[in-house]
């Protein structure tokens, strides 16, 4: 899961009038190019990376458009790993890619290929999980404050071999309904919050599988009859809250958590704050930000959320620096990640380390 700094977002649009019917499109696209390493036990590898990501609106009419989020992932490196993993593997495809229908100014509905980014909550599913499915997106805004609620229904993405499977399997569901709300008050306090409710289904032997191993309790024997000892259905929720006034000096606080209520204590929850300045200074922006964090090994299914964080059963931290220079329109970043088992119970699971380095663009129009 490559970093990515928010930005303002510059774009083009070019108007066509085909067949009578007006017809628009805007675009803008980013660049990282970077390098890592990571280390768990006897497993390690070290690799190059380029990251390319655009986004493509085309507007149909002026109830509908069609959302497309190209990206591609180029690795080059060395891996000495335990099992295959396709974290360093290149590829190219959609991040995103929806058609959006807008009946009315607060309420959009959309439906295809979507990211889970929309969810905000890396313990719970990462960011760069594209799940098939619908979503409805309710909005408001007031003087102080803009809110959302987003509801939707996804299809978790698996591919199964008759000899990873017992029978034919129900389709699985990950489902989650979720409220946010923001605000901006006196001229220098910046907050925000959220929370909601999510449930996962029906989840397939083979990612029961890769997930056990990953963190979840559960047997996995072998991948026809793996089994999660617990289901994965309850609430998430969390805030940030920022001291920015027009000084060269801001700081942010963030704070999330998630729980299991189909799992026991020690298995359910997991959570996560963090904190950090932000500094100003002749055109350039650096933004520390240190996080302590820990997932028990239900609080989610293991194999969909954040590999960085070390999926679950894990308690770590991690450390975050970024230096944006404004006026170029670039930044260079670095990140590190640790982290240890919570539980040693699971011979699959060591320390772990692994350290980022990068340049990124913002995004600029085509």
């Amino acid at each position: 899961s490559i970093p990515a700094l928010a930005q303002d977002i510059a774009t083009s649009t070019l108007k066509t009038e085909p067949a009578g019917r007006p017809f628009a499109f805007k675009g803008d696209w980013k660049f990282d190019l970077g390098g890592g390493n990571a280390q768990e036990g006897k497993d390690t590898w070290s690799a190059g990376y380029l990251y390319f990501h655009s986004n493509l609106d085309f507007k149909l009419n002026s109830h509908m458009k069609v959302h497309l989020e190209p990206m591609a992932r180029l690795y080059g490196g060395r891996a000495q790993e335990r099992w295959d993993d396709d974290a360093l593997e290149s590829r190219a495809g959609l991040s995103d890619g929806h058609l959006t229908f807008e009946p009315v100014k607060f309420l959009e509905l959309n439906g295809g290929i979507l990211s889970q980014r929309i969810v905000g909550e890396p313990m719970l599913v990462s960011g760069l999980r594209v799940f098939a499915g619908a979503q409805a997106i309710a909005k408001a805004e007031l003087r102080d404050f803009t809110g959302r609620l987003v509801l939707q229904q996804v299809v978790p993405n698996s591919y199964s071999l008759n000899t990873e499977r017992e029978k034919q399997e129900t389709l699985p569901w990950f489902k989650t309904q979720h409220a946010e709300i923001d605000g901006k008050h006196f001229g220098w306090l910046k907050w925000k919050a959220k929370g909601g409710l999510y449930q996962w289904s029906d989840i397939p032997s083979k990612v029961a599988f890769e997930s056990i191993r990953q963190g979840n309790a559960g047997d996995n024997a072998t991948v026809p009859t793996s089994r999660f000892y617990y289901g994965h259905q309850g609430w998430f929720g969390g805030g940030e809250v920022c001291y920015c006034d027009t000084s060269n000096v801001n700081f942010i606080a963030d704070f999330s958590r998630v729980h299991n209520s189909r799992a026991p204590g020690d298995a359910a929850d997991a959570q996560m704050f963090g904190f950090g300045p932000k500094i100003r200074w002749q055109g350039m922006e650096l933004d520390l930000r240190y996080h302590s964090y820990f997932i028990e090994s239900d609080a989610t299914i293991a194999a969909y959320n954040k590999s960085r964080l070390g999926n679950t059963n894990r308690i770590g931290e991690h450390l975050e620096a970024t230096l944006h220079f404004v006026d170029q329109h670039f930044s260079i970043y670095g990140e590190m990640y640790k982290a240890k088992p919570i539980n040693t119970r699971d011979v699959e699971q060591r320390n772990m380390e692994q350290y980022y380095f990068g340049v990124e663009t913002d995004y600029v129009s085509f």
